[in-house]
């Protein structure tokens, strides 16, 4: 959910400004698992749910969940036969991330560094005053990760796992500063996103509200066209599941945002104001 996610951003966000504020240069690896919940096996989700305690029925629900499934491939007027699914969790299903969960809940112990989970996206942190302690220990954390994964058939894209470093804006790091991951080469991103949240090397979430108040613009076209079609309360609506949602996901992560960053969210919000009631664009927004 987005409170979970928020949650779990906010833990993190927490970590690297602490780290930050101390004088610490902070490396963060997003890991990228390829398909993670497509390569889960069946047998050792059951494997797993035994060892965590659940008895025969919990057990016995889950085979049945997840047994009997087929797939097949059609391609234009070909059909390959129906092949038994033994790995996977449906995409979609209820059940889905809390099995994943389940499944992964033992990486964190092959790393001694900072994780933060949430279903199958997974940043390692470490803080260090040297960059270069910083890297040798991603590195390390990586390569334990990975064999990890690889016992438990989980599949790491070191092409897709983000790499960032964290700092004050007066500290300068060297231009070659990269570290390798299975044998790619990664340079460091001066902006991720994690969970859907975009943040910078110097942990603003401007980008993010830059990034969100592009995609509510063109909404908001959206809503403007559809002003004279649908009533007042539909255009409500459809403002507050389409837009708003928008500005609110995982707000209080960039709640502490300069003010000429949260001002624009306001004019989002305002120029809504005007479409749903149908106001002149150049109306003061109070009263409505």
């Amino acid at each position: 959910s987005g409170s979970s996610c928020e949650i779990a951003l906010l833990s993190a966000n927490e970590y690297w400004k602490n780290a930050v504020d101390e004088g610490k240069t902070v490396g963060a690896l997003m890991i990228d698992l390829s398909k993670a919940f497509d390569t889960v096996p069946h047998q050792g989700l059951l494997i797993q749910l035994q060892m965590i305690g659940c008895n025969s029925n919990v057990i016995n629900f889950f085979e049945n969940y997840l047994s009997d499934r087929k797939q097949r491939v059609i391609s234009s007027q070909l059909v390959t036969d129906l092949k038994p699914v033994t790995r996977g969790v449906p995409q979609g299903g209820g059940l889905s991330p809390l099995a994943y969960n389940i499944y992964g809940r033992e990486l964190p112990t092959c790393t001694k560094l900072v994780t933060h989970q949430f279903a199958d996206d997974t940043t390692i942190s470490d803080a260090n005053k040297s960059p270069q302690v910083v890297i040798e220990r991603l590195s390390d954390s990586f390569n334990n990760v990975k064999k990890w994964c690889d016992e438990k058939q989980l599949i790491i894209n070191a092409e897709k796992t983000q790499f960032i470093i964290f700092k004050s804006p007066s500290r300068k790091l060297p231009d070659e500063y990269h570290i390798i991951l299975g044998g790619v080469l990664i340079k460091p991103s001066t902006t991720v996103k994690l969970l859907g949240v975009l943040v910078d090397q110097h942990l603003a979430y401007g980008c993010h509200m830059d990034a969100i108040k592009k995609k509510c613009k063109g909404l908001l076209g959206l809503l403007a066209r559809s002003a004279n079609e649908l009533p007042q309360e539909l255009l409500k609506l459809a403002f507050t599941s389409i837009i708003r949602s928008q500005l609110e996901y995982c707000s209080a992560v960039f709640a502490p945002a300069a003010n000429i960053h949260l001002h624009k969210f306001d004019v989002i919000q305002k120029i809504a104001s005007r479409i749903i009631t149908r106001a002149p664009s150049n109306a003061h927004s109070s009263p409505l």
